[in-house]
């Protein structure tokens, strides 16, 4: 679980589901997915950890599919896939 601001929030999933939440409603806002893998979550493995860089416009998980994405936390889209690592990766900071 990170906060993004006063309002949101996102938590990532052991299904690999990453989901933005209204803290005043708590109910969720937004649904991330990887549209180039198409498998209607944002990761194919479980989500490890979550950082929001300090400007609150960038959000990036961590997942045991051995990639870390970068995610805008505006407009929701993905921005980057960072591959390479040979196992789960387990924190993102």
């Amino acid at each position: 679980v990170q906060v993004i601001n006063d309002s949101e929030l996102v938590t990532g999933s052991f299904g690999g589901n990453l989901m933005q939440w209204s803290l005043h409603s708590c109910q969720v806002t937004h649904e991330y997915c990887d549209e180039q893998s198409c498998t209607g979550t944002a990761h194919a493995g479980a989500i490890s950890q979550l950082a929001v860089s300090s400007s609150r416009d960038f959000i990036v998980s961590a997942s045991h599919d051995s990639t870390a994405k970068v995610w805008n936390a505006h407009n929701h889209s993905l921005i980057s896939v960072l591959n390479g690592h040979r196992g789960e990766l387990t924190c993102v900071s």
